[in-house]
């Protein structure tokens, strides 16, 4: 198979001491035909400099640096700069393995799909697998199985950019986008590049889960023609499931006494019907939807 050049876009906003080792990974790949694209997204530590060292050192990269607009922002002119004929997005803060580029463009040729996933290690706190399932367009309404880390066709995304008004999700927005227009994904069942999870609070992973229902019902209707009324209910109800555990947690440690009531209360409070109301309050007692 003759290769062909491999487009990795890095966005980066304030992870200069992160940067060097993410695309040292890149240009470590035994793949043979790769550029970089640092995207240095208005940064205030070292990220420029560190930035424009790596592209002294390896002519492979290359460094845009703008005012600061967000990371769907910075993908997106990652994507205009690109010349490969297969884009990698890949976080200031994450590795690929050195078989990373190999494994997945001979999946695609072979596959002929437009884009391929993989399943990734999951570092902070402590270490763990994260592994996706088989690519299922059905599936991919109720919740998001493709890592940013994804190898995709350029003709395929082509038409396709990040949603920069999003507050948060823009990865599965993109993605959606892309299952909606008929694109088609392949999930290759190795473990081949390491998410680096930042530890944060019960408080804080609260305040995310709520912003991410929010942002999950704008991309719903952004993408309306692709959902039914019962994918949509469903979709919503795996979001409200989520965020629901997540703020019981945090009011069960302040009110040890409250829990029957608290599991009641935040379920009509989410609720959307008498039987939204019944479903969210068995969640909350330990039994979730198996979806």
């Amino acid at each position: 198979m003759k290769a062909s050049l491999v487009s990795v876009i890095v966005p980066c906003f304030n992870y200069g001491e992160q940067l060097e080792c993410s695309v040292t990974s890149a240009l470590s790949q035994s793949y043979p035909l790769l550029e970089v694209i640092i995207i240095d997204d208005g940064s205030t530590d070292s990220t420029p400099e560190v930035a424009s060292q790596l592209a002294l050192k390896d002519s492979r990269v290359r460094v845009h640096h703008q005012s600061n607009q967000g990371v769907a922002a910075a993908r997106n002119c990652g994507m205009k700069l690109a010349k490969g004929e297969w884009i990698l997005f890949l976080d200031a803060d994450d590795e690929l393995f050195p078989e990373y580029l190999s494994k997945t463009v001979s999946v695609i040729v072979e596959q002929g799909c437009d884009f391929v996933y993989c399943d990734f290690e999951v570092t902070g706190e402590t270490t763990r697998m994260g592994r996706m399932i088989e690519f299922d367009p059905q599936k991919i309404k109720i919740r998001n199985f493709v890592s940013i880390c994804t190898l995709f066709r350029r003709n395929s995304i082509a038409q396709h950019h990040f949603d920069s008004s999003l507050e948060m999700n823009e990865d599965y927005d993109f993605v959606l986008g892309l299952v909606a227009s008929g694109c088609v994904g392949f999930h290759l069942p190795e473990v081949l590049f390491r998410y680096r999870k930042h530890p944060d609070s019960r408080s804080t992973r609260a305040c995310q889960d709520l912003k991410e229902y929010r942002t999950k019902k704008c991309i719903i209707r952004k993408h309306a023609a692709f959902f039914d009324p019962t994918e949509t209910r469903l979709s919503l109800r795996y979001s409200r499931e989520r965020t629901l555990h997540t703020l019981y947690q945090q009011i069960r440690i302040k009110r040890r006494n409250w829990d029957l009531w608290t599991r009641v209360l935040l379920a009509v409070w989410f609720s959307r019907s008498a039987s939204d109301i019944w479903h969210l309050a068995k969640v909350l007692m330990g039994k979730p939807i198996n979806l």
